[in-house]
């Protein structure tokens, strides 16, 4: 079949009259006489080449199985068939020759059939009429057979349904995750509270941990080494303070907020005379360096002779903090020791407010050069209770009428006997 003719050189096609093709690109430029005289104007048979469209794909080639309708695809699941699994075991051709008589028979039957337990294709082949298609049926049976024995991943409803495998997918998934599906269901919550995922939890984060379990459950386990790793986090927390030292008058800010937290019960005794017995809040003095608590002018104590207040002078201070009433004693019967430089009545050793733990850190700390120089010299009297009074003295007979103040130290680190400083060391 011809078209025309085409100029050589030229992909502009020509009509048999003569006529140029407006049809065709004009993009090439043509050869003319006068551009190219030598060029001669020959008749060119050009083929015509047919166009065959494109047609879409039919849908029903690629996913045979389109062809089963709402009635059949309802009962290929009950059969246990997944969508696209038919494709595994057949053809195409095969499908679809398989599922349109199927697919009739089903719109007839769920008019008048109802299954009352589970059958598979094979066993329903035998009980239906030759109308029904057995055979289509029992080659049905066959491709589930088939399936049957090729390896496949579980459903998400068979997963769902185990809970082994629940018991696997929580502990992976982690704590959070086992918190969260407590509140999903009640199964749920049955099986985020089981000891095989709190154990799998507990073996991945701390795994020698069983020792810890033998009195308690892997969840409470859990929790407990939780709350040991949260504890140990609040105490490095805690010690961001420390450039803050270098600051005085941040320290001092800092003194005064502690000091002022407690208060200090006195109670001062001569023999069977009592001298002293209120409770006065406990302050710090910036300007001596001093924690200590200053006794009321208006509180006045009866007249006692020097000699009798070194011979039988009997003190008790105990700490009070004021947010929850917890006490602790800074000496009890503490007796009269030395009068200091300054005038001031240095008393007795009082307690401890460290354990044996401390000293045992202090030994580790000892270890270290610089440490050694200072703690090398430590007694057993380290980190007692010191404390001391200013007393107000009758100049007349030299006798004791009252108390201005009351101070606080600790043997070693803030010795009340330092000589010509009231104050902490």
């Amino acid at each position: 079949m011809w078209l025309g003719v085409r100029r050589p050189g030229s992909r502009r096609s020509f009509s048999a009259a003569g006529v140029p093709d407006d049809s065709q690109s004009d993009r090439d430029t043509l050869w003319s006489r006068e551009e190219k005289p030598s060029a001669i104007q020959e008749a060119v048979p050009v083929r015509r080449r047919r166009i065959r469209s494109k047609r879409p794909p039919r849908h029903m080639a690629h996913d045979p199985e389109q062809v089963a309708g709402p009635a059949l695809r309802g009962l290929l699941d009950w059969f246990g068939f997944w969508h696209g699994d038919l494709r595994r075991v057949a053809t195409p051709h095969e499908l679809r020759r398989l599922l349109r008589p199927l697919d009739e028979w089903a719109r007839r039957a769920r008019r008048y059939t109802r299954f009352l337990r589970g059958a598979t294709p094979r066993e329903l082949s035998s009980c239906i009429r030759p109308r029904g298609h057995p055979e289509a049926f029992r080659r049905l049976g066959d491709y589930l057979e088939c399936l049957e024995r090729m390896p496949r991943p579980a459903s998400v409803r068979a997963v769902l349904a185990s809970d082994e495998l629940m018991h696997l997918l929580l502990a992976f998934m982690g704590p959070q995750t086992v918190g969260a599906a407590c509140c999903a269901s009640s199964r749920f919550q049955m099986l985020a509270d089981s000891e095989e995922v709190w154990r799998q939890l507990l073996h991945a984060h701390w795994p020698a941990s069983q020792a810890l379990c033998k009195n308690r459950g892997s969840k409470s386990c859990y929790a407990y080494r939780v709350q040991l790793a949260r504890d140990a986090a609040g105490r490095c927390n805690e010690r961001d303070h420390m450039g803050m030292f270098d600051d005085e008058g941040v320290v001092e800010k800092w003194m005064t907020e502690q000091a002022a937290r407690y208060q200090l019960m006195v109670e001062m005794v001569v023999g069977q005379k009592v001298l002293l017995a209120l409770i006065v809040d406990l302050s710090y003095d910036a300007e001596d360096d001093d924690i200590c608590a200053r006794v009321p002018t208006d509180c006045c104590c009866p007249p006692v002779s020097w000699d009798a207040l070194q011979d039988g002078l009997r003190v008790s201070l105990t700490l009070i903090r004021k947010e929850d009433g917890k006490c602790l004693v800074v000496g009890d019967r503490m007796e009269f020791a030395v009068q200091l430089d300054d005038g001031d009545v240095l008393l007795g050793f009082g307690s401890s407010p460290v354990r044996v733990s401390f000293d045992e850190a202090l030994y580790v700390l000892s270890k270290h050069p610089l440490c050694d120089l200072v703690l090398s010299n430590r007694t057993e009297h380290w980190f007692l209770h010191e404390a001391s009074f200013e007393p107000i003295i009758r100049e007349e007979d030299e006798s004791l009428v009252g108390i201005s103040r009351i101070s606080i130290g600790l043997h070693g680190v803030c010795m009340r006997e330092r000589r010509g400083r009231r104050g902490i060391g």
